[in-house]
């Protein structure tokens, strides 16, 4: 892959294989360093950090992942083997909130680039039927969903070509009345609002969010998990996402109720172009739900590993995508 472009490119087996040889090679260099015992004169913490070093210069020697991934790792590992906490070792470059972004960012574009979102998209849109309404409702859960993994401008992007192609079904089939050529605007409405709304459920669904948690850590010492984020924002986004449908569809506007003629062929076409999931986007979903529950998870992962962070575990989320073939 091109590390500007993220174009899928052609490469040289002896590459690869020189890759893959170094992943494994400095997987074991390291657990060997990691296994022996310290030398007399030096401590064990110094020695764990030899071992990260010993794996870090395998890779980069070999280029088995990006040497910009490579150098994710002590904001992994150095936590991971409890040498200290995530914001020392990301103190001489950021804070460790701007991490947690980077991590989101990655796992966000992986969603893009294999194509999982729209499949996600267009299944939930066929469940949602096709009448107008329901429609508008689909298109605005999936975008909400979506929104809690990824920007909201992001989301909308990816959705819109899917809303116009819909618009463009009704607007044939209905152009008679004034009230039928309200879906349009209802729909991309919907997609805006659902988009900021669904931003709101997660830490990293919108910079703002994370912004704040980092404010509050370093001002007032509050901690905000990626956890006890969701215990306030997904009940926030369950409660304003149908009322912003009802109102949008039934109060402000007038949707009509009939189905849509031929809207189902269109997301059933979508989908059938789409074919079965590839094994990239099985590798991308399995990395971004293990992802999801260790963020859900982290109180419980803390008795393991006490210097466990949200941060830590979106590095380590973007770092498995570079490893995962």
């Amino acid at each position: 892959m091109d590390s500007n472009t993220g174009i899928q490119t052609p490469q040289d087996p002896s590459a690869v294989a020189r890759k893959r040889l170094g992943l494994f090679l400095g997987l074991i260099l390291g657990a060997i360093v990691l296994a022996a015992p310290p030398p007399l004169a030096m401590e064990p913490a110094a020695w764990k950090v030899s071992a990260i070093a010993v794996l870090m210069a395998t890779w980069w020697i070999t280029e088995a992942i990006p040497l910009s991934a490579t150098a994710l790792l002590p904001l992994l590992l150095l936590p991971l083997l409890d040498l200290m906490p995530i914001e020392r070792a990301a103190a001489p470059y950021a804070n460790p909130v701007i991490f947690l972004f980077l991590g989101g960012f990655v796992i966000a574009a992986a969603l893009q680039k294999s194509g999982l979102h729209l499949r996600i998209a267009l299944n939930i849109l066929r469940i949602g039927g096709i009448a107008p309404h329901r429609v508008i409702g689909a298109f605005m859960v999936a975008t909400a969903f979506l929104s809690l993994w990824v920007s909201n401008t992001a989301t909308v992007a990816m959705m819109l070509p899917l809303a116009l192609s819909v618009i463009t079904v009704i607007e044939q089939q209905h152009t008679s009345t004034k009230r039928d050529l309200s879906f349009a605007p209802v729909l991309l409405l919907g997609l805006a609002y659902a988009a900021n709304i669904g931003g709101l459920g997660t830490l990293i669904g919108s910079p703002p969010n994370a912004l704040l948690a980092g404010f509050l850590a370093t001002t007032w010492s509050i901690q905000i998990s990626f956890l006890d984020w969701m215990l306030v924002g997904i009940p926030v986004v369950l409660v304003a996402l149908p009322l912003t449908w009802l109102l949008l569809t039934q109060v402000l506007y007038r949707v009509h109720k009939e189905p849509i003629a031929g809207g189902q062929g269109v997301l059933v076409e979508q989908l059938e172009a789409r074919g079965r999931p590839s094994r990239t986007e099985w590798t991308v979903g399995i990395v971004t739900i293990l992802t999801a529950t260790a963020w859900v998870l982290r109180p419980l992962l803390a008795e393991v590993v006490p210097q466990i962070s949200d941060a830590g575990i979106a590095i380590g989320g973007a770092v498995l995508l570079f490893i995962v073939p």
